[in-house]
């Protein structure tokens, strides 16, 4: 009964990551052409999500994932998502900048590596992943703009389809 359980996690866990690779690749595509075609400071949310204590425990739950999956794509994918936190983590411990390449990099793999797995234990709903990746493209687009425009950087009302 304990393996079954454990397998169902896996297997739980490993749906997930179906929609969470396209959701984080649509995110950061959508991010580098905006800010290349139209400029501007990258937008953050402050509060708990750059908390250091929330990096540590994010950190620390991808570890506990990639140490139980037994499927190689979730394990390197969640060994991945680890080292990145653990790059993050030392940046503000030691308070070093941190190369936004590095970080956006192993973003991108921890995002192919996840929806790989998942694809692969679910092959026929393989074509909702661009699906899932277009809307989150378009979603953060328009999160992007909107806070541009609160930001003063442009008006939320002006003409102009993409900046």
């Amino acid at each position: 009964m304990h393996k079954a359980g454990r397998a169902e996690r896996e297997q739980s866990v490993r749906m997930i990551g179906l929609y969470l690779g396209p959701v984080v690749l649509g995110s950061l595509v959508a991010d580098g052409i905006y800010r290349s075609v139209c400029g501007g400071q990258r937008f953050a949310l402050g509060g708990v999500f750059s908390s250091h204590l929330f990096q540590v425990l994010f950190g620390l739950m991808a570890a506990a994932l990639a140490w139980s999956m037994r499927e190689l794509r979730a394990r390197l994918a969640f060994g991945i998502l680890t080292f990145q936190q653990a790059v993050v983590a030392s940046g503000w411990m030691f308070g070093a900048p941190v190369d936004p390449l590095l970080i956006g990099s192993l973003s991108v793999a921890f995002a192919v590596l996840v929806t790989m797995s998942g694809a692969s234990m679910q092959p026929k709903w393989r074509l909702i992943v661009p699906a899932v990746f277009a809307a989150m493209f378009v979603v953060r687009w328009l999160t992007i703009y909107y806070a541009d425009g609160i930001m003063g950087r442009h008006s939320v009302f002006r003409p102009g389809p993409f900046c």
